[in-house]
Protein backbone atom coordinates (compact mmCIF):
# COMPACT_ATOMS: atom_id res chain seq x y z
CA UNK A 1 0.00 0.00 0.00
CA UNK A 2 1.32 3.78 -0.99
CA UNK A 3 2.69 5.35 1.99
CA UNK A 4 0.29 8.75 0.58
CA UNK A 5 -2.58 6.32 0.72
CA UNK A 6 -2.00 4.48 4.39
CA UNK A 7 -1.53 8.28 5.72
CA UNK A 8 -4.87 9.37 4.46
CA UNK A 9 -6.55 5.73 5.88
CA UNK A 10 -4.54 6.70 9.39
CA UNK A 11 -6.00 10.25 9.25
CA UNK A 12 -9.56 9.09 8.86
CA UNK A 13 -9.43 6.81 11.52
CA UNK A 14 -8.47 10.08 13.49
CA UNK A 15 -10.88 12.03 12.86
CA UNK A 16 -13.41 9.03 13.10
CA UNK A 17 -12.32 8.98 16.77
CA UNK A 18 -12.41 12.85 16.92
CA UNK A 19 -15.82 12.95 15.71
CA UNK A 20 -17.18 9.91 17.42
CA UNK A 21 -16.03 11.85 20.82
CA UNK A 22 -18.46 14.84 21.00
CA UNK A 23 -21.01 12.36 20.82
CA UNK A 24 -19.91 10.18 23.22
CA UNK A 25 -19.62 12.89 25.46
CA UNK A 26 -23.11 14.20 24.95
CA UNK A 27 -24.71 11.05 25.35
CA UNK A 28 -22.71 10.56 28.83
CA UNK A 29 -23.59 13.70 29.61
CA UNK A 30 -27.51 13.39 29.28
CA UNK A 31 -27.10 9.78 30.80
CA UNK A 32 -25.15 10.96 34.11
CA UNK A 33 -27.50 13.71 34.17
CA UNK A 34 -30.15 11.50 36.38
CA UNK A 35 -29.86 9.19 39.11
CA UNK A 36 -29.25 5.77 36.94
CA UNK A 37 -28.95 2.44 37.17
CA UNK A 38 -25.74 -0.22 36.24
CA UNK A 39 -26.99 -1.14 32.96
CA UNK A 40 -27.20 2.81 31.39
CA UNK A 41 -23.98 3.01 32.80
CA UNK A 42 -22.07 0.25 31.31
CA UNK A 43 -24.04 1.53 27.60
CA UNK A 44 -22.73 4.38 28.02
CA UNK A 45 -19.13 3.48 28.60
CA UNK A 46 -18.93 0.88 26.37
CA UNK A 47 -19.06 3.47 23.66
CA UNK A 48 -16.47 5.34 25.01
CA UNK A 49 -14.55 1.59 24.76
CA UNK A 50 -15.63 1.97 21.14
CA UNK A 51 -13.78 5.89 21.04
CA UNK A 52 -10.67 4.58 22.55
CA UNK A 53 -10.11 1.33 19.94
CA UNK A 54 -11.47 3.53 17.56
CA UNK A 55 -8.78 6.27 18.41
CA UNK A 56 -5.67 3.15 19.58
CA UNK A 57 -6.00 1.72 16.24
CA UNK A 58 -5.08 5.21 14.51
CA UNK A 59 -2.39 5.47 17.20
CA UNK A 60 -0.73 2.75 16.50
CA UNK A 61 -0.83 2.49 12.90
CA UNK A 62 0.60 5.95 12.66
CA UNK A 63 3.32 5.12 14.68
CA UNK A 64 3.61 1.54 12.43
CA UNK A 65 4.32 4.30 9.64
CA UNK A 66 6.97 6.07 11.43
CA UNK A 67 7.17 9.78 10.82
CA UNK A 68 6.79 11.28 7.40
CA UNK A 69 9.53 13.58 6.05
CA UNK A 70 7.38 15.85 4.80
CA UNK A 71 5.97 16.99 8.18
CA UNK A 72 9.07 17.67 9.51
CA UNK A 73 9.27 21.22 11.56
CA UNK A 74 5.67 21.60 10.45
CA UNK A 75 2.95 22.14 13.36
CA UNK A 76 -0.33 22.88 12.53
CA UNK A 77 -4.03 22.79 14.56
CA UNK A 78 -5.57 21.32 11.71
CA UNK A 79 -3.44 18.40 11.29
CA UNK A 80 -3.21 17.26 15.13
CA UNK A 81 -6.60 17.89 16.40
CA UNK A 82 -8.33 15.18 15.47
CA UNK A 83 -5.73 13.55 17.60
CA UNK A 84 -6.28 15.72 20.96
CA UNK A 85 -9.86 15.74 20.46
CA UNK A 86 -10.70 12.30 21.96
CA UNK A 87 -8.69 12.18 24.78
CA UNK A 88 -9.43 15.85 25.92
CA UNK A 89 -13.29 15.20 25.66
CA UNK A 90 -12.64 12.19 27.34
CA UNK A 91 -11.17 13.00 30.26
CA UNK A 92 -13.39 16.30 30.86
CA UNK A 93 -15.87 14.05 30.44
CA UNK A 94 -14.29 12.15 33.22
CA UNK A 95 -14.12 14.93 35.39
CA UNK A 96 -17.61 15.94 35.33
CA UNK A 97 -18.63 12.54 35.48
CA UNK A 98 -16.66 12.03 39.34
CA UNK A 99 -17.62 15.57 40.47
CA UNK A 100 -21.73 14.64 39.45
CA UNK A 101 -21.93 17.90 37.57
CA UNK A 102 -24.63 16.87 34.89
CA UNK A 103 -26.71 15.52 37.91
CA UNK A 104 -26.05 18.62 40.14
CA UNK A 105 -26.97 21.00 37.28
CA UNK A 106 -30.14 19.31 36.00
CA UNK A 107 -31.34 18.88 39.74
CA UNK A 108 -30.67 22.71 40.41
CA UNK A 109 -32.59 23.73 37.02
CA UNK A 110 -35.38 21.52 37.96
CA UNK A 111 -35.69 21.80 42.38
CA UNK A 112 -38.61 24.53 42.34
CA UNK A 113 -40.88 22.63 39.96
CA UNK A 114 -39.58 19.45 42.19
CA UNK A 115 -40.44 21.41 45.17
CA UNK A 116 -44.01 22.12 43.89
CA UNK A 117 -44.76 18.98 42.89
CA UNK A 118 -44.04 17.32 46.31
CA UNK A 119 -46.26 20.20 48.21
CA UNK A 120 -48.74 19.30 46.14
CA UNK A 121 -48.39 15.73 46.78
CA UNK A 122 -47.97 16.80 51.02
CA UNK A 123 -51.35 18.54 51.11
CA UNK A 124 -54.23 17.07 53.00
CA UNK A 125 -56.07 14.43 51.14
CA UNK A 126 -53.83 14.47 48.36
CA UNK A 127 -53.20 11.60 45.52
CA UNK A 128 -51.10 11.06 43.09
CA UNK A 129 -53.15 10.42 40.60
CA UNK A 130 -50.49 9.81 37.87
CA UNK A 131 -49.12 6.87 39.26
CA UNK A 132 -50.37 4.48 37.01
CA UNK A 133 -50.42 6.31 33.44
CA UNK A 134 -47.80 7.84 31.34
CA UNK A 135 -45.41 9.47 33.34
CA UNK A 136 -45.34 13.53 33.58
CA UNK A 137 -42.50 16.43 33.21
CA UNK A 138 -41.63 17.69 36.12
CA UNK A 139 -38.92 20.29 35.88
CA UNK A 140 -36.34 18.64 33.75
CA UNK A 141 -36.83 15.27 34.58
CA UNK A 142 -39.69 12.76 33.93
CA UNK A 143 -41.37 11.42 36.82
CA UNK A 144 -42.67 7.60 36.35
CA UNK A 145 -43.93 6.59 39.94
CA UNK A 146 -44.30 7.78 43.30
CA UNK A 147 -43.80 5.93 46.70
CA UNK A 148 -44.36 7.05 49.51
CA UNK A 149 -43.77 5.74 53.18
CA UNK A 150 -42.90 6.82 56.53
CA UNK A 151 -42.36 10.45 55.71
CA UNK A 152 -40.19 9.72 52.78
CA UNK A 153 -41.55 10.77 49.17
CA UNK A 154 -40.26 8.82 46.46
CA UNK A 155 -40.24 10.22 42.93
CA UNK A 156 -39.39 7.37 40.73
CA UNK A 157 -36.94 7.98 37.58
CA UNK A 158 -37.02 4.77 36.26
CA UNK A 159 -36.51 1.20 36.88
CA UNK A 160 -34.10 -1.73 35.74
CA UNK A 161 -34.27 -4.50 34.39
CA UNK A 162 -35.22 -5.78 38.04
CA UNK A 163 -37.77 -3.91 38.33
CA UNK A 164 -35.65 -1.83 41.05
CA UNK A 165 -36.38 1.70 40.99
CA UNK A 166 -34.15 4.73 41.12
CA UNK A 167 -35.07 8.36 41.05
CA UNK A 168 -35.21 11.70 43.97
CA UNK A 169 -36.23 11.06 47.87
CA UNK A 170 -37.77 14.01 49.68
CA UNK A 171 -37.74 13.58 53.46
CA UNK A 172 -37.55 16.12 56.13
CA UNK A 173 -35.12 13.87 58.27
CA UNK A 174 -32.23 11.86 57.14
CA UNK A 175 -34.00 8.82 56.32
CA UNK A 176 -33.11 5.50 58.32
CA UNK A 177 -34.83 2.03 58.77
CA UNK A 178 -34.79 1.09 54.57
CA UNK A 179 -31.76 -1.63 54.51
CA UNK A 180 -33.49 -2.50 51.07
CA UNK A 181 -32.78 1.01 50.02
CA UNK A 182 -29.65 3.83 49.33
CA UNK A 183 -29.88 7.60 50.24
CA UNK A 184 -27.22 9.97 49.06
CA UNK A 185 -27.70 13.29 50.28
CA UNK A 186 -28.05 15.29 47.17
CA UNK A 187 -29.81 18.68 49.01
CA UNK A 188 -31.77 20.00 52.30
CA UNK A 189 -34.31 17.23 52.35
CA UNK A 190 -33.43 15.51 49.25
CA UNK A 191 -31.76 12.46 48.45
CA UNK A 192 -30.57 10.33 45.64
CA UNK A 193 -32.62 7.15 46.09
CA UNK A 194 -31.85 3.40 44.87
CA UNK A 195 -34.11 0.79 45.55
CA UNK A 196 -32.64 -2.69 45.88
CA UNK A 197 -35.67 -4.88 46.38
Amino acid sequence: MKRSVQANLVRCTAWCAALLAPVATAVTLAGISAPLRFDTWAAVHCLWGFVAIVWLVAVVWRWEMGRDPSERGRWSFRRWSPWFAAPVLCLGTVILECADVPLHVRFRLSRSALESYVAELTQPGAIDTRADSAPIKVGLFEIEDVERTEGVIRLVIGRDRAGYGHGFAHCVEEPSGFPTESFSKLAPRWYIWYSYK
